[in-house]
């Protein structure tokens, strides 16, 4: 039973994590650490990451859908 939905628990599990490291540079500590960058380098890092979490997180969604056999690719 488990197994049927594995892709969905290890989407949830990346994406907690994934947004726990996102809090974590908003953190005074890690931002004095990057006292080089511009305050708009830093928002674009973190909007790049944010995308790139959300992209992997939609991409483990599919496999999951895609392994079930709920999407097929017709090509």
């Amino acid at each position: 039973m488990i197994e049927k939905y594995l892709f969905i628990i290890i989407a949830c599990i990346y994406y907690i994590v994934a947004l726990a490291f996102y809090f974590l540079l908003l953190t005074p500590k890690l931002q004095k650490s990057l006292k080089k960058a511009s305050p708009i380098q830093i928002r674009l890092i973190k909007i790049i990451y944010l995308i790139g979490v959300t992209v992997i997180f939609l991409v483990l969604i599919y496999f999951h859908f895609y392994i079930s056999g709920q999407i097929s690719l017709n090509i």
